[in-house]
């Protein structure tokens, strides 16, 4: 009977040993990067030479740094974004806007954007503010507010 007993001592130990420790609940998921942007057009925006409003094509950018876009020209950064602006564009999102628009934008954005930038393109680009950039928080909301007005546009944080 010895012999039997050092068996299931022996037995025993082995289970054990080869018991895991009970699994250990993985830690929440980080929050995303999420923007929520209200892009509000005058009613006035973009005149022509008749001083009458226009459409106007705006582009949100999601950058990684503001170097590029900062030294950007208009005309080439409207024409091929995409080369302009190289490593620092995460991505790009064009809008056709009517004087007197709201549009709502409301989505998470890759962990890499660190900065929301827009341009407008404005028929008399001599006389208006065509650019403008926000930095934005990593794993947060950022509720911004994107003004295009009659030659110029602009974006803050609310």
């Amino acid at each position: 009977m010895p012999n039997i007993t050092a068996i299931l001592i022996l037995l025993s130990m082995l289970l054990w040993s080869c018991s895991s420790d009970p699994e250990k609940p993985e830690p929440p998921p980080e929050p995303p990067t999420i923007v929520q942007a209200i892009i509000a057009v005058s009613d006035q925006v973009n005149p022509d030479v008749n001083d009458r409003p226009s459409p106007i094509v705006v582009y949100l950018y999601e950058l990684k740094a503001l170097g590029k876009f900062e030294d950007a020209d208009f005309y080439k950064l409207y024409e091929d974004h995409e080369s302009v602006l190289g490593s620092e564009l995460v991505a790009s999102e064009k809008f056709h806007l009517q004087p007197g628009d709201i549009t709502l934008v409301d989505h998470p954005v890759s962990p890499e954007t660190k900065y929301i930038a827009v341009s407008a393109a404005y028929r008399n680009l001599n006389e208006a503010i065509w650019k403008a950039a926000v930095p934005i928080p990593a794993k947060k909301t950022s509720e911004l507010r994107i003004f295009v007005g009659k030659l110029s546009v602009g974006i803050r944080q609310k």
